[in-house]
């Protein structure tokens, strides 16, 4: 076995490659040698074997010290490659004065079922000696000392509130659990002692799992895991990374959510990932209040991380009875509160209702609005947003930078 393996790098080193991973494994039924080469600037994603079942997953993470790999794995040549997929990133919060004119037209009165209030829109800077201060708590309070609502300050100091429709002023915004100060503008700073901040990130991935992600499923998982190796390889020396990953479908489906929790071995949450498959959903809205309410609310979220990330892939709205609604809602406050940004990221089929939602979630809890383009070539028609001017780059790419973002300069608004 050792012959044939160093073989294969030494072909390698011929063709002038990076050798990333030689894996002999050993089955009942033989022995297996198996190798996956990549170049310095191709993220490949590979087949992985279980049991003589196969499914796609990135190239191996590296692994912490003493930690061992599945004895039942081999990485053999790849199926599926990351970097295919393309998208685009839109942020409503950067150009607030479009999303205002769009919600007073025909889409904002489809947005109004939802009733998420981002009317009365205020924004807080907390600053301290050292610069923009992250992570800080900030209420909003109406006249009589009610919040209304909470949220904390991303890494460039900044806190989005929202009152609603129906509260009444005077406002006041409450920072750090100080004393109340009025709302006398729009937008106000505030100086403060900057609160201690565990170097680590929190990152999270809800996914639609009906069968109308089956198009682009296999290649969401492809770009999600390498986000999380990229990730992790950036950063495992100044932050550490946990991940969690949900799947959902629909009511009377095989299941409504499952979930591997938030950890710091990736590798868990890859192959919780890879054993997933599309399925069900035979109408269009599906369990997305379910999932969210799952992620946001049930898992252990770090709130001294640098930063907390949900990513919410899907092609379809949530159902829109009154008990969707309020758990919808009631998600998106706790989100906000907690300091976790939603970045909705939309795939084929979705329609004008549910793009104006994604980007009203991703504006309650100071995210931005991810979409796939057709510029890939990959699954169904994606409908165009309603949107300035943007650009187009690969989905891992796009994802791999918002997450640096966050955890290090934080968002430019």
């Amino acid at each position: 076995m050792s012959t044939h393996r160093n073989r294969l790098v030494n072909l390698a080193a011929l063709l002038g490659l990076s050798v990333f991973c030689v894996i002999a494994v050993v089955k009942t039924f033989g022995t297996t040698v198996s190798a996956k080469f990549e170049s310095a600037n191709t993220h490949v994603v590979s087949e992985v074997t279980f049991g003589g079942e196969s499914d796609y997953v990135a190239a191996p993470p590296a692994r912490a010290a003493g930690e061992v790999p599945a004895a039942d794995t081999a990485w053999v040549e790849p199926r599926v490659r990351s970097g295919q997929l393309t998208a685009s990133e839109w942020s409503d919060i950067d150009n607030w004065d479009l999303w205002t004119e769009l919600m007073t037209g025909p889409d904002g009165q489809g947005l109004n079922q939802w009733a998420l209030g981002l009317d009365h829109r205020f924004v807080v800077r907390a600053t301290s000696q050292a610069g923009p201060a992250r992570n800080v708590p900030v209420d909003l309070l109406n006249r009589d000392g009610d919040v209304l609502w909470s949220a904390r300050t991303n890494g460039a100091g900044i806190a989005q509130l929202f009152a609603g429709t129906q509260a009444s002023g005077p406002f006041r915004a409450r920072v750090a659990g100080g004393e109340p100060r009025p709302l006398d503008a729009a937008e106000i700073t505030v100086d403060v002692a900057a609160p201690t901040v565990a170097e680590a990130i929190d990152v999270m991935f809800v996914v639609d799992a009906t069968g109308s992600m089956s198009d682009e499923l296999d290649y969401v998982k492809a770009e999600l895991v390498d986000v999380v190796n990229r990730v992790r390889a950036g950063t495992r020396n100044e932050l550490s990374v946990r991940v969690g990953v949900s799947v959902y479908r629909d009511h009377q489906e095989e299941y409504l959510v499952r979930t591997s929790p938030m950890n710091a071995n990736v590798t868990r949450a890859q192959r919780f990932l890879n054993e997933q498959s599309a399925g069900g959903g035979g109408d269009f809205p599906e369990a997305v209040d379910e999932a969210l309410d799952e992620a946001i609310s049930e898992q252990v979220w770090d709130t001294r991380a640098r930063a907390r990330i949900l990513f919410l892939v899907l092609d379809a709205p949530p159902h829109q009875d009154a008990a969707g609604q309020d758990r919808l809602r009631a998600a998106v406050k706790r989100a906000a509160q907690l300091g976790i940004q939603v970045i909705p990221v939309v795939g084929s089929g979705i329609d004008k209702p549910t793009e104006f939602l994604m980007r009203a979630l991703a504006i309650s809890t100071n995210g931005t609005y991810v979409f796939l383009t057709d510029d890939s070539g990959i699954g169904g028609g994606h409908i165009k947003p309603t949107i300035g001017d943007h650009n187009v780059e690969p989905l891992n790419d796009l994802l791999v930078r918002l997450i640096v973002e966050a955890a290090t300069r934080g968002a430019s608004r």
